[in-house]
């Protein structure tokens, strides 16, 4: 019973912490980041989004390392991977892209809508490369693989808990249904990544190289108009159904792989993050609705 009570204690002193930093990044994103573009003149979608990597998950990780004293390495499982796990995670990583360039270009197939981006206003690609590898790729998952996972594998709750939840604050925070859903996902396969392989190294070779391929790979830095766009848009879907068929039975493979190279103990669950999971839900979905309403 004092053990429960004691574990009680860290998971309640654990929600809040969490929690607390969930209601910053959304602040962060909703007032702090375009008061920041506006007072800066900043219209580069690029340095926008570093700006937004910085301020929701660079701070808070700092913050968090600051407030809570605890060391870094301590967090963050830094060993190393070898190479086939490597190429694995690779692989993985190019199946995850395919799906998502299919799953992005087929609905150009049947309606006219647009990409969010707009053209006009891109920066060059190699802009956007910085900001979704050096950024994105790294910083989201030292926050949300590193602090964010630790915090719940650290107070006893089972990898598959932590997974689901985890992916699901991942998914949401990207503010987009679509991007949402598909995030969701991408974030708790990130989550058994770093799981079996016991290396934050792992979930960020995974993002890094999705974000890269996703840049380099992107015909909207390719065409002149949405016009254009739409008119690759078959060719496109076409060719990533294809990657597709081909990479993602190679990567389930890959991934199988990984699994079995490092066997896991069968796990007791004993608690669950459920005041930040709850609140940050909350937040982020109201906020979403708002957007949604702003929109129409």
């Amino acid at each position: 019973m004092l053990d429960d009570m004691r574990f009680g204690k860290v998971e309640a002193r654990g929600s809040k912490l969490l929690l607390f930093f969930a209601i910053y990044m959304v602040v962060a994103r909703v007032i702090i980041l375009p008061f920041l573009l506006t007072g800066m003149n900043i219209t580069s979608n690029a340095v926008a989004s570093m700006i937004l990597q910085v301020l929701t998950m660079g701070i808070p990780t700092l913050a968090y390392f600051v407030v809570t004293k605890k060391s870094p390495w301590a967090v963050l499982p830094i060993k190393p991977l070898d190479f086939k796990t490597a190429v694995r995670v690779i692989i993985i990583a190019i199946a995850t892209v395919s799906v998502v360039f299919f799953i992005w270009h087929v609905p150009h197939l049947f309606t006219n809508v647009q990409p969010s981006d707009n053209i006009s206003r891109l920066d060059s690609m190699w802009m956007h490369l910085i900001a979704a590898v050096l950024f994105a790729g790294i910083l989201e998952e030292v926050w949300f693989r590193g602090v964010v996972y630790h915090e719940y594998r650290s107070e006893r709750v089972s990898i598959r808990r932590t997974a689901i939840a985890s992916g699901l604050i991942f998914g949401l925070m990207h503010f987009d249904v679509v991007q949402s859903v598909y995030a969701t996902v991408l974030g708790v396969l990130m989550a058994y990544l770093i799981y079996y392989t016991r290396s934050i190294w792992a979930p960020i070779l995974w993002h890094v190289v999705v974000n890269a391929l996703g840049i380099l790979a992107n015909p909207v830095f390719y065409v002149r108009d949405y016009t254009h766009l739409l008119d690759i848009a078959p060719t496109a879907a076409i060719v990533a159904g294809v990657a597709s068929l081909v990479f993602v039975p190679i990567g389930v493979v890959c991934f199988k792989g990984i699994k079995d190279s490092s066997p896991r103990e069968e796990e007791t669950p004993s608690h669950e993050l459920r005041v930040f999971t709850f609140g940050y839900v909350v937040m982020v979905v109201v906020l979403m609705v708002l957007h949604f309403i702003r929109f129409f």
